[in-house]
């Protein structure tokens, strides 16, 4: 009631009633139209009082529209947690029986079966759901799952889909799924199932294959990694084309736990597709799904050169070198002073294979050159080779000059910088603190103290690339300051002027320590400078042959014989040392300072550095230096080349960049470094006969470095231009292929198809007419005319190398042009651990499913044994209301008329007519 006071009303209109028919006499008020009237009159003045006080009804139904799809994920990663998962589909479907709810259950790994379809009967929901038939368990594919589960609601606007999973998406994103989804009023709840595989034992995680080019008898290293969760020993093999080497294609894993890298050596034979397979063996793996791995080279001959100088001459030498090797290169030469045109596009700069700059400096190339040549390298993967050169007329630099080549788009191509700088210097000072050094030593200081101001001029002399530390020479050594960067210059000078104490003269311990800190530092010069007033305490047999050493590992050490003592020694371990240090001795104090300051200033590195040197190799197991004859640099284990060159242009080595070839101070002489998909090597002295390089260029074995350099900064794949481009984007089973046929005309078409590794062939044309379910691989989006040939998605679950193979054929069939795209695939990332072990900016599995339920309108179960978050969120009943009064309304006109007539007119009940007749039947029959 609106007004339910206005019920009080019933009194007095019962009252109003009884009152005056209770006041009649006997007689009259016990006639059947009185009582009737009575009647009449108290049900009208109740119908309008209800009304009046606004009467209505209300009452509650069972919701018919609740729906729920349980979405149960039974792939292969929660086999460890089933027993938790089905409890908690057991505790949703007895839950929902006491609502009316509808519950259907949905088991999806890679694909999805309907195990219960959507019943209020709930009684053997759950019998059903574990007796049924499993999906494709081998992959997870949510987004696909949810967007099946939402087509099976009857009533969307009330239905809600409960994710029961691990979190693991091997196959497309749910998150970008779930918006369709929703849109529909379909809300998400998601119950987060932990996982993983208990019984996982060894697994290849990934093969590190060569990223530069490989010529056919080229040896390599192949890294391969294995992630090992028990102490065990394996078996692992290499093939390549199904075949092996029995004594570098296969190693033996160790006892040890975690993931390492193993290394083959392997060498290529024949051109062409190499499938290359890593194979776990002699083990018992529970789980060997993930105990191969597949991948694949090409190896194809890549042999046309442009080759660009600037001066006349400059690339004869290197056209003759190349003309040597087994490859029959196509050098076409371009000589920019006598005005040859360069390829003004970066499509005709594509049917090179690689551009050689001899001599080019960054004014001498065309205009947009530099551009399309960044955009040949990097996009489509060409190669490129600088090599340095002077002006003949000057004599100075012509390339890699600093003026010219500072910030431009050529320079950022390059694996070095063409600036000035010196070489970063790790610098350790062993300074003496026995009891002599406390004496006088001039000025008003002791030798200490002198020697503390000598070793913060060292401080001084260094830059902020360089580091520095402090040692005190003692029977045991004490390091005062590690290695620190001469940044931290507060740090430092507290450490060297807080330097005390007394003690012996012993060399040979903090001569041991200094090298093993140096060592272990990545910079290009390394230097000791020891300071000591007097002989030391033990052995020239004790000392000297870690100086011996420290020279052979490129440590280089001075001495300064602070007092009048100890100066042959001092002399002697400079001689050991490789006599690139010095020996300083004072008797007076007053230049110590300077002298120290000046030790440790670097010759700053100049644009041209005119002198013979011999070239040093850092890495002599590169392919570079294949068949190469190196000899031994004297004092060291370093190797070299067997002729000298007569100079270099001086370049700093970018951070990412290798140097394959070093000069003094570790300055690099040549130079390589990936750029996207290219490669650039740089040479920083001259290639010809005239010049630096006149003895270089005539030694066999820099003529079989430079022939190498150019066969390994060739593409690792065609980049000559094509009418058709082929983007493939692999996700785990599914693949989305973009195909550019350049625009087709009327009449053109793409064929396609895909060769599997049994050799079977399916079209990528059309889609399986057969059960996709039993196959290995079938086409799921056809490349067909309803897309203009321009998409098709296809699924690969079998492990192997795939050859895709793309035709543009004219309108009467012909081809214009072919293409070959080759995938590889080795096992499901369903069989990779839990959480992802490579760096990703994915969330973790729980915290994914939070996100995907606060993305569905829905909520995550944080009690499993007590889900009610899945319930909260629905109407269990209908409530429903009945307005009567426009009923009651009329009702009480209806009474009201009948009152009066049964006031104002006689009548008889139905059943005394019914007497009369049947009396009045009588009396005729008696007649």
């Amino acid at each position: 009631f609106w007004n339910p006071w206005l019920l009080f009303l019933l009194i007095p209109a019962l009252l109003f009633t009884l009152i005056p028919y209770f006041r009649l006499n006997k007689k009259y008020r016990r006639t059947r139209n009185r009582i009737l009237s009575m009647v009449l009159h108290l049900l009208v003045m109740t119908l309008a009082i209800t009304v009046l006080a606004g009467i209505s009804f209300t009452y509650t139904v069972i919701n018919p529209e609740n729906e729920i799809i349980l979405l149960v994920d039974v792939s292969d990663t929660e086999s460890e947690s089933a027993a938790v998962r089905d409890e908690f589909v057991r505790t949703v479907l007895t839950e929902s029986k006491y609502d009316g709810y509808h519950v259907g259950v949905v088991t999806f790994g890679f694909t999805q079966n309907y195990v219960v379809p959507l019943t209020d009967n709930l009684d053997s929901a759950y019998e059903d759901y574990l007796g049924a038939e499993l999906p494709d368990t081998s992959a997870t594919d949510i987004a696909a799952a949810i967007r099946y589960a939402s087509t099976l609601f009857n009533y969307p606007d009330s239905a809600k889909i409960v994710l029961i999973t691990d979190g693991k998406e091997t196959d497309e994103s749910a998150t970008t799924a779930i918006g369709s989804v929703i849109a529909q009023g379909i809300r998400i709840d998601t119950a987060y199932i932990g996982s993983e595989y208990e019984n996982d034992v060894l697994r290849v995680t990934g093969i590190n294959l060569p990223t530069t080019h490989i010529s056919e008898g080229d040896r390599v290293s192949i890294e391969v990694t294995i992630r090992q969760k028990e102490p065990v020993e394996a078996t692992v093999s290499l093939y390549d084309n199904d075949s092996i080497d029995n004594e570098t294609g296969v190693i033996k894993t160790d006892a040890t736990t975690g993931e390492r890298p193993y290394t083959f050596s392997h060498v290529f034979s024949g051109e062409g597709l190499h499938r290359l397979e890593i194979r776990i063996s002699d083990i018992n793996d529970p789980l060997d799904e993930n105990n191969s791995y597949s991948t694949y080279l090409y190896l194809e001959v890549y042999n046309h050169v442009l080759l660009v100088d600037n001066f006349e001459g400059d690339g004869d030498e290197l056209e003759a070198i190349l003309g040597e090797d087994a490859i029959e290169y196509e050098v076409d030469r371009k000589n920019l002073m006598q005005g040859d045109e360069l390829p003004d596009t970066v499509d005709g700069l594509r049917a090179y294979d690689q551009v050689i700059l001899n001599n080019v400096a960054n004014e001498d190339l065309p205009e947009g050159f530099d551009r399309i040549l960044y955009e040949y390298v990097s996009v489509y993967g060409g190669g490129l080779f600088t090599v340095g050169g002077n002006d003949p007329g000057t004599n100075e630099a012509h390339s890699f000059r600093r003026s010219d080549m500072r910030n431009t788009v050529y320079e950022s191509l390059l694996p070095v910088q063409v600036i000035d700088y010196t070489p970063p210097v790790a610098v350790i000072v062993i300074i003496d603190v026995s009891g002599s050094m406390s004496s006088d030593g001039g000025g008003g200081r002791t030798l200490l103290q002198w020697a503390k101001n000598g070793a913060v001029a060292c401080l001084e002399a260094l830059t902020e690339r360089d580091y520095i530390g402090v040692m005190t020479l003692d029977t045991v050594q004490e390091v005062k300051l590690r290695l620190t960067k001469v940044t931290e210059q507060t740090r430092i000078r507290e450490a060297i002027m807080g330097i005390e104490g007394t003690g012996g003269t012993t060399y040979a311990p903090a001569l041991s320590r200094a090298q093993e800190m140096l060592t272990g530092v990545d910079v290009e010069r390394r230097h000791i400078i020891l300071v000591t007033d007097g002989q030391p305490g033990d052995k020239e047999e004790d000392f000297l042959p870690i100086v011996r050493d420290c020279g052979r590992n490129g440590i280089t050490i001075s001495t300064v014989a602070i007092g009048t003592g100890g100066a042959d020694v001092l002399n002697k371990i400079v001689t050991e040392n490789g006599g690139k240090g010095k020996f300083y001795e004072f008797t007076s104090q007053e230049n110590l300072v300077r002298v120290m300051h000046n030790d440790l200033l670097a010759p700053e590195i100049k644009e041209q550095e005119i002198r013979d040197f011999t070239p040093v190799v850092s890495e002599q197991s590169s392919v570079l230096f294949k068949d190469v004859e190196l000899k031994t640099v004297d004092g060291s284990s370093q190797k070299a080349f067997q002729a000298d060159l007569g100079g270099f242009f001086g370049v700093r080595l970018r951070s990412n960049a290798d140097a394959y070839v070093e000069g003094e101070f570790g300055v690099p002489i040549y130079a390589q470094w990936k750029v996207d998909k290219g490669t650039v090597g740089c040479f920083m002295s001259e290639l010809k006969t005239e010049g630096w390089g006149d003895r270089f260029v005539q030694d066999a074995g820099a003529r079989t470095f430079l022939r190498n350099v150019v066969k390994n900064l060739m593409p690792t794949e065609n980049i000559r231009k094509s009418e058709i481009t082929v983007r493939l984007r692999e996700e785990n089973y599914i693949n989305q292929l973009n195909v550019n046929a350049g625009g087709l005309e009327d009449g053109e078409t793409v064929s396609a198809y895909i060769e599997c590794p049994d050799n079977t062939q399916i079209s990528l044309n059309e889609l399986p007419k057969e059960n996709t379910s039993a196959l290995d691989c079938y086409v799921t989006i056809a490349l067909n005319a309803a897309n203009g040939y321009t998409r098709c998605n296809f699924v690969v679950k079998a492990s192997g190398v795939y050859r895709l193979h793309f035709e543009k054929r004219a309108a009467d069939g012909t081809v214009k042009d072919e293409v070959d795209v080759y995938k590889s695939f080795s096992y499901s990332q369903e069989y990779v651990e839990l959480p992802a072990e490579t760096e990703t900016d994915e969330l973790e599995p729980s915290a994914f499913l939070e996100d995907l339920a606060r993305r569905g309108k829905g909520q995550a179960v944080k009690d499993l044994q007590n889900p009610e978050e899945i319930f909260q969120s629905f109407t269990p009943e209908l409530i429903h209301t009945f307005d009567p009064r426009w009923l009651f309304m009329a009702l009480a006109m209806v009474l009201f008329l009948l009152d009066i007539i049964v006031r104002k007119f006689k009548f008889k009940w139905p059943h005394e007519l019914i007497r009369e007749y049947r009396k009045k039947k009588e009396e005729q029959s008696e007649q």
